[in-house]
């Protein structure tokens, strides 16, 4: 189980009325061209933290799975739902038979086979509720599987990664707190981050320690998996909605245990969202992160960090420090080797960019929306229609102008 030693995600018309959105003009001389694909997708609700992707039904063809929109006042959009996908930008919403006794909010769900019965379970890390865990008995349906994990007086979150912690070859999963108020004097046990693995079929979890302190009053809604010091054992990232502290990395030694791995990250700051990804190939992972200061003069935007053998190293030249992103992620788009670093802005559009030598440059591409998807909360890249491609999702919610899910598949290049 987990050690609690500290010592540390085809053009083709939608079918349903398009948000306004200005979309990235396809005279630029790309070679990089996206379509939409979201015939089936939600346009409207408030799909907030992140959704999952998957193949549900063994068809071969990557699925989507959401946890409940906020304020849903359709009753199928108040429980965790999934559209099935077909390849072809073309997606059927699909009730989930999940339990109706106990209760769901919106948040982040992961998809993994916990128990190594070949069927696909749901983790769930919900607003103002403890982490649950549905495992999946077949056709679709799903029963509570969350004996065990920690209640919501021990920690409410919205955000979950699923990954081996310990490298025993099985999922465990990592959540972060949603809440500071749970770092209280007097209780030096309570922490921002617990980690749970399924143990001979019962969850066992921990708060990663907390005894002297160093987590206290981090809290955030987002983290990421990865090998920053090339080690083979997984390391963390963490947001932090927390000026007051930013100890955000953390190295994995392969038990469940972590250390905190920070020189050379700024300090003070506040970190909106994490990836980790190789983008200098030296076998460790970078850490990429859209931050903003306080005061008049502080710069806001996107900033890369390369991990070195002792410290991270700033790469951040070239990338916008006054354009706020609400979500980042990364992935290799012009298929030179290196990820892209791709952010959604506060504008409702995806920004890419590449890493040069020593600088980021924007990538041009078509097809993707500039401006009019407000307010990103997850932004995904990966192949969606086994083309060999890298294809673009989000989802979004803005109060007052709704929200959606959307994809965007690469289309091939022109012969």
């Amino acid at each position: 189980m987990l050690s609690v030693v500290l010592v540390a995600v085809a053009a083709c018309d939608s079918g349903t009325k398009e948000p306004a959105q200005k979309t990235q003009a396809s005279k630029k001389s790309s070679d990089i061209r996206f379509v939409d694909a979201s015939k089936g997708l939600p346009d409207k609700g408030l799909w907030r933290r992140c959704v999952a992707f998957f193949d549900l039904n063994k068809d071969g063809h990557l699925d989507i799975v959401a946890p409940p929109a906020r304020k849903a006042s359709e009753e199928k959009y108040k429980r965790p739902i999934a559209w099935y996908g077909n390849g072809r930008g073309e997606w059927l919403e699909t009730a989930l038979k999940v339990p109706s006794d106990i209760s769901y909010h919106y948040g982040t769900v992961a998809v993994a086979d916990f128990d190594g019965d070949k069927i696909p379970d749901l983790a769930l890390a919900m607003h103002g509720l403890g982490i649950r865990v549905l495992k999946g008995v077949g056709d679709g349906k799903y029963v509570d599987f969350s004996g065990g994990l920690p209640p919501g007086d021990q920690i409410t979150s919205r955000g979950l990664v699923v990954t081996d912690m310990d490298n025993d070859g099985r999922p465990d999963i990592v959540a972060i707190s949603e809440n500071p108020a749970y770092q209280l004097p007097g209780k030096p046990d309570r922490s921002p981050v617990w980690g749970c693995s399924l143990v001979d079929g019962k969850w066992k979890c921990a708060a990663l320690g907390n005894k002297k302190g160093i987590l206290n009053g981090l809290f955030g809604y987002q983290l990421a998996a990865g090998d920053v010091n090339g080690d083979g054992n997984t390391d963390l990232a963490l947001s932090s909605y927390s000026s007051e502290n930013s100890e955000i990395v953390w190295l994995g030694d392969g038990k469940g245990g972590l250390r905190p791995f920070n020189g050379g990250l700024p300090q003070n700051k506040v970190y909106f969202s994490v990836a980790l990804a190789d983008i200098n190939k030296d076998g460790r992972d970078d850490l990429l992160v859209s931050m903003s200061g306080f005061g008049e003069k502080a710069s806001y935007g996107l900033k890369a960090f390369l991990s070195r053998q002792t410290v991270f190293e700033d790469v951040s030249e070239g990338l916008p420090d006054h354009d706020f992103f609400t979500a980042i992620t990364a992935a290799d788009l012009n298929d030179d080797g290196i990820p892209e670093f791709i952010g959604g802005t506060v504008q409702g559009g995806i920004k890419i960019f590449s890493f040069k030598g020593d600088r980021w440059e924007p990538l041009e591409v078509s097809g993707l929306p500039e401006a009019g998807l407000e307010r990103i909360y997850g932004v995904y890249c990966l192949d969606m229609n086994r083309d060999g491609l890298k294809d673009i999702a989000m989802n979004y919610a803005q109060e007052k102008k709704g929200g959606g899910i959307r994809v965007f598949f690469r289309a091939p290049a022109a012969k």
